[in-house]
C-alpha cells in the first residue's frame, strides 16, 4: 500500500483521501468488514485520516496520470520483441532466429518488404498498408487484433514472420517436438498464431496434423472390449457396500453393510455401529463364509474397510 511507502509524510498529519475507489470510502462507515477490508481498515487506524470522499476516474486526472507513467514506444516494444525470440528459440533449445534472419533476406516476397522498410523515411508503427516492423534485421508482423481472454491480450502484439523454406521445420517444432506431445489442430494453431505468421498457417498446421500417422494412433481407442464375467453357482461371487451414516438406532447403529449373491440375488443386510476392517472380516467370517462357503470372487469399491 502507499502508506507504507509514504509512512513518513503521513504519521502525525491529518490525512484527507480522494480516491476512485468507492470500497474505500464504504469501508470507513462499515461496522462489520471481513477478510481483505478488514486488513485494510487495521492498517488505515494507524494514521490520522481525517476524510474519506469518493471521486470518479474522471474526475481523478492528476494522481491517473502519476499511476500510468507511459514508457517510451521503444522501450515496451523491445520488451514484447525480445520475449517472442525467447519463446521460438525454446522450441529447439538453439538460436533459430538466426536461420530465420537469413532465409528472411533471401525469400523472394518477404525482402522487399524489408528493402521497404530499411529505405523508408518515417517510422509509424500503425501504418496498416505496411503492418510491419523490423526489429534487429528480423522481420515482424504487426498484430492488430481486439481478441482478448480474460482481459488479457492474445498472443503478442509483434509475430515473427516466418520465410517460406522454414515454415515446415517451426510447424515440426509446434507439433512433433517433445513438449509439443503430438496436440490437435486447434492446440497447435494456438500455440503458432500466438508467436509467429504466415499467410497459408492455418491451411498447412491442418494438413500436417491430418497426416501426422502418430496423432491418428494416439487418437485411436485404447480400452480393451468389455468381458463377460460367467457367474456359474450360488456364492460364486459376492459383491458388498457400505450404506450410511443412518440417524442411530437405539443399540447404536448407524451403518449398513449390503453382501449380494451375484447368482441368486440374494441380499444379506448387516447392521454396525463403526465400519472398521475388524468388522467387516469378523461379519465375512462369521456369517457369510461359515454359511454359504468362500467365494471366488468378491466385488467392492476398494474401500479402506475391504482391503
Amino acid at each position: 500500500m502507499a502508506t507504507k511507502h509514504f509512512r513518513s509524510y503521513l504519521e502525525g498529519n491529518k490525512i484527507y483521501v480522494r480516491s476512485d475507489c468507492k470500497a474505500l470510502e464504504w469501508m470507513r462507515t462499515a461496522k462489520d468488514v471481513t477478510d481483505r477490508l478488514a486488513r485494510w481498515a487495521m492498517k488505515l487506524s494507524a494514521y490520522q485520516i481525517e476524510e474519506i470522499k469518493y471521486r470518479p476516474g474522471k474526475l481523478n486526472a492528476n494522481p491517473d496520470s502519476l499511476s500510468r507513467n507511459t514508457l517510451p514506444d521503444d522501450i515496451v516494444n523491445q520488451h514484447e520483441v525480445s520475449t517472442i525470440e525467447i519463446a521460438v528459440n525454446l522450441w529447439q533449445n538453439t538460436n533459430i532466429l538466426k536461420d530465420i534472419k537469413e532465409e528472411q533476406q533471401v525469400d523472394p516476397k518477404l525482402k522487399q518488404i524489408i528493402f521497404f522498410l530499411e529505405t523508408k523515411t518515417t517510422t509509424d508503427s500503425k501504418d496498416k498498408r505496411n503492418p510491419h516492423i523490423l526489429v534487429n534485421g528480423l522481420l515482424y508482423k504487426i498484430k492488430n487484433s481486439n481478441i482478448h481472454y480474460n482481459q488479457r491480450i492474445i498472443g503478442e502484439k509483434h509475430l515473427l514472420v516466418i520465410p517460406k523454406t522454414m515454415q515446415n521445420k517451426v510447424l515440426g517444432w509446434a507439433h512433433d517436438h517433445p513438449t509439443a506431445g503430438h496436440g490437435g489442430q486447434q492446440k497447435t494453431l494456438f500455440r503458432l498464431t500466438t508467436r509467429v505468421y504466415w499467410e497459408s498457417m492455418k491451411k498447412d498446421v491442418f494438413n500436417y496434423i491430418y497426416a501426422c500417422q502418430q496423432f491418428k494412433y494416439n487418437n485411436a481407442p485404447t480400452a480393451s472390449p468389455i468381458q463377460l464375467h460367467a457367474v456359474n453357482e450360488p456364492w460364486h461371487t459376492i459383491g458388498m457396500d457400505i450404506m450410511g451414516p443412518f440417524p442411530t438406532t437405539a443399540r447404536q447403529k448407524r451403518f449398513l453393510l449390503v453382501i449380494v449373491d451375484y447368482f441368486t440375488r440374494w441380499i444379506e443386510l448387516f447392521p454396525l455401529n463403526s465400519i472398521t476392517s475388524i468388522d467387516i472380516t469378523n461379519i465375512l467370517t462369521n456369517e457369510i463364509f461359515s454359511k454359504y462357503g468362500l467365494p471366488k470372487h468378491i466385488v467392492s469399491d476398494n474401500g479402506p474397510q475391504f482391503i
